[in-house]
C-alpha cells in the first residue's frame, strides 16, 4: 500500500468504518463527495478587489487547496486501498 498523509488516511479510515463493506472501497465517490463537500463549505472566489481585505480570502483558500489536497490523494490511490 502507498503511504498516504495522515489527512488523507483519517478520511478514508472515516469512510471504511461506516461503510456497509468495508473492503469495498468506491474511490470515486469518496472523492466526489469530498470535492462536493469542499464547494459547499469553502466555495472557490474571485480575486478580491483593491478595497476588500485580502488575508480572510487567502486564509479560506488555503484551507479549501488543503482538502482538494486530500481528495487529490484519495484519487491517486482509490486502486491501492
Amino acid at each position: 500500500m502507498t503511504t498516504i498523509s495522515q489527512a488523507a488516511k483519517a478520511v478514508f479510515e472515516a469512510y471504511a468504518k461506516n461503510a456497509s463493506n468495508p473492503y469495498y472501497y468506491e474511490g470515486t465517490g469518496l472523492v466526489a463527495a469530498l470535492r462536493a463537500a469542499v464547494d459547499q463549505v469553502v466555495p472557490a472566489e474571485a480575486e478580491p478587489q483593491w478595497w476588500q481585505p485580502v488575508r480572510p480570502r487567502l486564509n479560506r483558500q488555503a484551507i479549501r487547496q488543503r482538502f482538494l489536497a486530500i481528495a487529490d490523494e484519495l484519487e491517486r490511490t482509490a486502486e491501492e486501498l
